[in-house]
């Protein structure tokens, strides 16, 4: 599985990276810093078995927001909405929850850190 992380938080995706690893060690990881880099990478992905099967999103980044990057990663290429993408975030915020739920891609919402049993009922809902 490959799953990518977005967050300007370096702290919350060096826990997410090992809360994976822990989980299960081939998951391939790859971070973003910058939501702009990790949205010229995937559109940059000519092979649709090179794409992440999983997105972990913040939603409070600067530049541009979790929400921002969705629009523009759906403007992009309608194939990407194949992505599964679950917000992580900071935000305990209804609007951003109910926000979320607006766009086809998100299916999960999980308040930060990423923990072991976040990763758990995250993978389930995957594989269903």
């Amino acid at each position: 599985m490959k799953v990518t992380i977005i967050d300007d938080d370096r702290i919350s995706i060096f826990i997410a990276e090992k809360v994976l690893k822990l989980a299960d060690e081939s998951i391939e990881v790859t971070s973003f810093i910058s939501p702009l880099d990790a949205l010229n990478h995937i559109k940059s992905i000519s092979s649709p078995e090179h794409l992440p099967d999983l997105i972990l999103l913040d939603l409070n980044m600067p530049v541009i927001n979790g929400f921002q990057f969705l629009e523009n990663l759906y403007e992009a290429n309608e194939k990407l909405k194949s992505i599964k993408i679950s917000i992580l975030t900071s935000s305990c915020s209804v609007q951003d929850i109910e926000k979320s739920n607006t766009f086809e891609s998100v299916f999960h919402f999980i308040s930060k850190p990423l923990k072991l049993a976040h990763w758990k009922e995250l993978k389930a809902k995957l594989e269903n």
